[in-house]
């Protein structure tokens, strides 16, 4: 059985929550890399993020993720490989994979890396790896 009504009894209700704030948007650098991949700053292009996939001696790039026709160690981690630093270098530094993936993009990893973005040719046999041309180096990516 319930008790008599009490005056007041019932709870205020809570004051409203502000919304949440809004989230900072990313430095502009950071920002400028999505809006043109192409765009790189470092000296040997370790920050480029660009689709070139074609060598200096004219081959189409083979896909990181793929072992034919060359095989080798630049897998990237979430592949199960290990990564930027297959070669005993990191390349990029830390836990990035130096923008590997499933594709065939030039990048700037591994000790090549120091000298510019390489990949493994589609050659039958060689050359096994050249370097591409990815364009010249920016001052800064927010121009």
């Amino acid at each position: 059985a319930r008790g008599p009504a009490v005056a007041g009894a019932f709870a205020p209700s809570p004051p409203a929550r502000a919304p949440p704030p809004v989230p900072a948007l990313p430095p502009l650098a950071l920002l400028s890399r999505y809006l043109d991949p192409e765009c790189y700053t470092l000296d040997n292009a370790g920050d480029y993020r660009g689709t070139a996939a074609t060598t200096l001696s004219g081959w189409p790039c083979q896909k990181w993720s793929a072992q034919e026709p060359h095989r080798h160690a630049f897998v990237p981690r979430a592949l199960g490989g290990r990564g930027a630093g297959a070669d005993g270098d990191n390349g990029a530094g830390g836990e990035d994979d130096g923008g590997l993936g499933a594709h065939n993009y030039c990048r700037s990893v591994g000790h090549r890396g120091a000298t510019g973005p390489w990949c493994f040719t589609t050659a039958p046999r060689r050359p096994a790896w050249d370097y591409c041309d990815v364009g010249p180096r920016m001052r800064s990516c927010a121009e």
